[in-house]
This record gives C-alpha cells, structure tokens and sequence, in this order.
C-alpha cells in the first residue's frame, strides 16, 4: 500500500474509530474492530495468529444477520481470513477508495 499519512494522522483516525468500536485486550489494546452499521470499517489487531481477529468478528456478528467489508485484492492472507470466517466475495472495484488499489467487497450472512 502506498504511503498516504503521517503516523500522527493515521494514529488520530484509529482514534477517532475506537470509541464505538469493539476492543479486544490481551496485555493491552490487542486489537479493535470498527463498525458503521453494518460495514466493518476497520480490523486490526497487534499480533497475527493469537484468535484476537476471530473473538472480535464473532462478537461483531451478535445480533446481526449481516456484515460487509473491504479487502484490497492483493491481500490474499486478509481475503483468506475472512472466507474461513464465513465471508464471501460478492464485488470490488478497481481502485475507487483512497489508496486508489482493487479492492473486493466481502459479505457475511447469517
């Protein structure tokens, strides 16, 4: 991905999607998932392989019977993750966000 912010911007935009987001922590903030309804706008978590990413979508999936979200086309490991979660490819774009890069929508239902 290009490099399109400052650490200080990027650090103030994870800040500015905490506060309604869920927060998993295992030794401090672990990982966190943002929401916009039903679009997972965000999905980071400190460490890969720890189950943080797992616990926070099952908590995500609560009470709906849908999510959407975003992968960039090239990330095959994200893209994975997600289809083992029960997400499935249904559209993309050919660079219409921000970082101007392919992207694939993804969808689970209940």
């Amino acid at each position: 991905m290009p490099k399109l912010h400052m650490l200080g911007e990027t650090e103030g935009f994870c800040r500015s999607l905490v506060p309604g987001a869920l927060v998993a922590e295992r030794d401090g903030v672990a990982g966190f998932l943002a929401l916009e309804g039903e679009e997972i706008v965000a999905l980071y978590c400190r460490d890969r392989g720890t189950g943080v990413g797992r616990a926070l979508l099952e908590r995500a999936k609560v009470g709906r019977e849908r999510l959407a979200l975003r992968a960039f086309e090239a990330n095959g490991r994200a893209r994975r993750f997600y289809a083992r979660e029960g997400f499935a490819e249904v559209g993309g774009t050919d660079g219409e966000n921000e970082e101007g890069l392919p992207d694939v929508l993804m969808e689970w239902r209940r």
